[in-house]
């Protein structure tokens, strides 16, 4: 890795992919290698880390993903530790983990610390995390009130797809790469978005992680977990099948207070300003955050003012 040999890196802006999806131990193999390099990048003098690890989640939201974590150490998230080793780099004041990255509570607060953790100088945290897990599984599940998701005639749709003998006749040559078979096995295909509902018990670990390290950053004044949920609405017309996709961002965001603001106010009275504030954008994932989180906030923060609203989504048509 080039990085190694600048002894005087101070700023690091990053852009890799994370999206092998025909070869899941080949994916995890990279990424280890990867967070393994990434561990040996001298940060001594590092001020900001941009690093955009691209991954996209299974369209057929009825599949898992698979795990990004080698089969030797299944619950290790070595690049999650990685990440957690180099933000505390004495000079760094931000740090942006963007494109859907998968990450794990380790990030913040590994189960196992030799000791304590310290981000003497970070300002700035903003985290753009995959819907799945490390492990492969889901931050968000089903509806309730949803039925069972339509089939869509997987078995035609590969039939459909399939090279024939007839097409590919000599046994000796290998049969053509089929994007419509490989979309379907890997879940690219049938487009079936449906996790809208927010998992509590995958998604609070995160989120109390991220707490307990704000209380170990003490210049933090911003810190923003969030990921972009995706639901889809199909409606029937004489002529054709049409679906809807549709999306919301859900997001837990801390400000620190700004101080107060001149004028406007009125006498004795505060600005909202005064507060540090903890806001939940949660859309239409039903999420309520628990109380011992913002409990976590306040012991890390002071006074903190918590709001949840609901985030407004976009659409558009498949």
């Amino acid at each position: 890795m080039i990085a190694n040999k600048f002894p005087n890196l101070d700023d690091l802006q990053w852009s890799v992919k994370d999206n092998e999806k025909l070869n899941p131990l080949l994916r995890q193999q990279t990424r280890f290698a990867f967070a393994e390099a990434f561990s040996m990048i001298p940060y001594g003098l590092l001020k900001q880390i941009s690093l955009q690890y691209f991954n996209q989640s299974p369209n057929n939201q009825e599949l898992n993903s698979s795990s990004a974590l080698i089969p030797s150490c299944p619950q290790i998230d070595h690049l999650s530790l990685a990440l957690y080793t180099i933000s505390q780099a004495k000079y760094l004041t931000h740090l942006d983990l963007g494109a859907a990255v998968v990450i794990s509570p380790s990030l913040f607060w590994p189960e196992t610390q030799i000791k304590p953790p310290s981000w003497p100088n970070l300002v700035s945290v903003e985290l753009d995390f995959s819907m799945n897990t490390a492990d492969g599984d889901w931050y968000f599940v089903r509806e309730d009130s949803d039925t069972e998701v339509e089939s869509n005639n997987d078995n035609a749709d590969l039939e459909a797809g399939a090279i024939t003998t007839e097409q590919n006749p000599d046994p000796d040559i290998p049969d053509t790469y089929n994007e419509n078979i490989v979309a379907l096995a890997t879940g690219q295909k049938p487009y079936r978005h449906y996790r809208i509902r927010a998992d509590p018990g995958k998604l609070n670990p995160l989120f109390v992680a991220a707490a307990k390290a704000a209380a170990c950053m003490p210049r933090l004044q911003r810190m923003s977990l969030s990921t972009v949920v995706k639901g889809s609405t199909e409606r029937r017309s004489p002529w054709r099948r049409l679906k809807h996709s549709w999306g919301f961002t859900f997001a837990m965001t801390y400000s620190e207070a700004l101080g107060e603001r001149t004028g406007g106010s009125a006498a004795g009275s505060r600005s909202f300003d005064d507060v540090s504030r903890l806001d939940w954008a949660v859309g239409l994932s039903g999420y309520e955050p628990e109380e011992s989180i913002l409990e976590l906030w306040r012991l890390a923060k002071g006074e903190v003012v918590q709001t949840v609203t609901d985030e407004t989504f976009f659409a558009f048509q498949m």
